[in-house]
């Protein structure tokens, strides 16, 4: 009898040892999942905040690049609107007189176009030359002739002339593929009166039929 029970207490015992192991094993291989079920979730999150993320940088560059588009467009239709590339083959219809001071009427523009010079794109390069036209007791009334040339093609250093020489009428000149359809131009004048000095808007494309 002691032989037996000693027996059976061993197969117990071993039982016992076995149930353990399983359970250890169970026990390593969850530890061990665990992480790679956590690492696997976290990667998955972070993978799909960098796709939202460039996602909403991709629209973004889109809508960046539809606006530069627009941006473009706009700023050609404004060139258009404001530049004269060359001489048209007829006036347009229906332009009004300009009704500016007496001393804005006399303001005249003058092309020439200059042998064997063109633009990149082919258009024609012109010497353009603006200045007032008086009698001498006019222009002995003006003191300095302001011109703005009002289009973002020209140079800062270019864009605003002035001129002083009464002898040459006021002229200031440039040298260019089209006119102006706004030119600012500003009459200093010898015996200002009070306000403002006159000053009006110059189409020189009307003035030289273009």
């Amino acid at each position: 009898m002691s032989a037996a029970r000693t027996q059976q207490d061993l197969l117990q015992l071993l039982q016992q040892v076995e149930n353990r192991e399983r359970v250890a094993r169970r026990r390593a291989i969850l530890y061990t999942l665990v992480p790679i079920l956590v690492a696997a979730i976290l990667l998955t999150i972070t993978g799909l905040q960098v796709y939202r993320a460039e996602k909403r940088v991709t629209d973004a560059n889109l809508e960046v690049s539809k606006l530069e588009k627009r941006k473009s467009t706009l700023e050609q239709a404004l060139i258009l609107t404001n530049v004269q590339y060359g001489p048209s083959e007829s006036k347009t219809k229906g332009q009004q007189e300009n009704q500016q001071m007496p001393f804005l009427k006399q303001v005249r523009a003058s092309s020439q176009a200059v042998a064997g010079q063109v633009t990149p794109n082919g258009a024609l390069v012109y010497d353009f030359q603006l200045w007032v036209e008086g009698s001498t007791d006019m222009l002995a009334r003006i003191d300095a002739v302001r011109y703005e040339f009002n289009h973002p093609t020209f140079a800062p250093a270019t864009r605003v002339q002035e001129s002083k020489d009464r002898s040459k009428k006021f002229a200031v000149g440039y040298r260019g593929w089209g006119c102006l359809r706004s030119v600012i131009v500003t009459f200093t004048l010898v015996h200002p009166p009070q306000g403002p000095p006159p000053q009006g808007n110059f189409d020189m494309c009307a003035a030289l039929n273009w």
